[in-house]
């Protein structure tokens, strides 16, 4: 039998801190160009229901927060302004907001304003043009200004927001590697100092060895952007999606050098076929089959087999035949781990194998939640999972089940 651990990240592998305090850290720097005090900010409470509500990226958080800002601050205002410099100088010379805004209020008015294959935060942009009068943002929506804020949020030499964001993230250093020619602030990387591994040396080591015996493979599957190598990223090199934070998370928990199915990972695969993004994460069947495939397979081969048994999605081939697909995975019994803190990656796994058991292969799938939360570990269980609450206890218990 094949063994293979399929293992998420933030909230597995990792306690995250450093995306929570590069947001923290980015919104209040544009607040104090506001003028604005800090308990402006947003509060856990607030990216809890943000996140609660399915908006989990800080690339959509943090304008749409600032939208809410101006928006209203403007409701009381006629005045065009024709930039976002010429807007905080206003706002910092005016102070025409004195109570702090609602911000989560009006997130099922937005959700109804997004639109298939787009970010939230850019799909309100781009409606825009279509209504004003009934839009969640109608003064925000007349100012020229409005798209340096909600548009391009994942284009950083365009998006400002989303810039300081990524800066803090990866720190000096590594941002400039990584956008070179992009302007750049002098801090650290929140994701260095502030994430923390979840597993102890001794399983780390027990893991390696179990990697380097073959007993078991392994990959990540995570939302976190990742480096690809070897292979030729197109169009916007300062796009979001391509930077090494899925591998510092690795590094940290001294796995580096498993398979990686991560938001780049996809985003490239999503360039080769012609999908949108949003079709392909976890919960969707193809982010688990590719973390599948990446376990035996290179990056081509790995995504060239997704295609091939990825449902809904047309594809040029017709269905390659069971005797062909048998060389992207061993001709045994799969049996599939997934590690995961929240139940999207067990939807996906639990899809991908039904697509695996019809192209003939024995799959058995262990679905292995991690939390401590009591509205999460309620989640997990109704999907299946056996809730530990922590990846090492959870690795231990699966470690020792395979040696057996």
């Amino acid at each position: 039998m094949a063994n293979i651990f399929l293992l998420d990240i933030d909230g597995v592998l990792v306690k995250p801190g450093g995306y929570r305090t590069a947001l923290h850290r980015t919104i209040a720097f544009f607040l104090e160009q506001l003028g604005l005090p800090d308990y402006f900010n947003l509060t856990e409470e607030e990216i809890g229901i943000f996140e609660a509500n399915g908006i989990t990226s800080e690339w959509d958080m943090i304008p749409l927060t600032f939208a809410t800002i101006f928006e209203t601050a403007l409701s009381t205002q006629n005045i065009h302004l024709p930039s976002l410099q010429h807007a905080i100088e206003w706002f910092r010379d005016c102070s025409p907001l004195h109570d702090r805004p609602a911000y989560t209020a009006n997130i099922p008015q937005w959700l109804k304003w997004g639109s298939a294959g787009l970010p939230l935060a850019d799909s309100i942009y781009n409606r825009f043009r279509e209504n004003l009068s009934h839009h969640p943002y109608p003064n925000l929506a007349a100012q020229p200004f409005a798209g340096e804020i909600l548009s391009n949020t994942r284009d950083f030499s365009k998006n400002p927001f989303s810039r300081l964001f990524q800066n803090h993230v990866l720190g000096e250093t590594t941002f400039k590697q990584i956008y070179p020619g992009l302007p750049a602030v002098a801090v650290e990387s929140t994701l260095e100092k502030y994430d923390q591994p979840n597993l102890p040396a001794e399983l780390q080591i027990e893991l390696r060895n179990h990697l380097q015996n073959r007993r078991i493979q392994a990959a990540a599957m995570t939302l976190r952007p990742n480096r690809l190598q070897g292979v030729s990223v197109n169009g916007n090199h300062y796009r979001a999606g391509f930077s090494p934070e899925a591998e510092i998370a690795l590094r940290m928990t001294g796995l580096d050098g498993i398979a990686l199915a991560g938001y780049g990972t996809l985003l490239w695969a999503c360039q080769q076929y012609h999908l949108a993004i949003d079709q392909v994460l976890k919960p969707s069947e193809f982010h688990a089959l590719t973390a599948i495939a990446l376990a035996f397979n290179d990056l081509p081969e790995a995504v060239e087999f997704c295609m091939s048994l990825y449902q809904g999605i047309p594809f040029q081939e017709q269905v390659k035949s069971t005797a062909h697909l048998a060389r992207y995975l061993p001709n045994e019994p799969l049996h599939i781990h997934i590690f995961e803190d929240s139940p999207n990656g067990i939807r996906s796994v639990l899809r991908a194998s039904q697509i695996l058991e019809n192209a003939g292969w024995v799959v058995t799938c262990y679905l292995w939640g991690i939390t401590t939360h009591p509205h999460k570990k309620k989640a997990l269980e109704e999907s299946g999972a056996t809730v530990f609450s922590s990846a090492s206890d959870a690795l231990r218990s699966v470690l020792k089940m395979i040696n057996n």
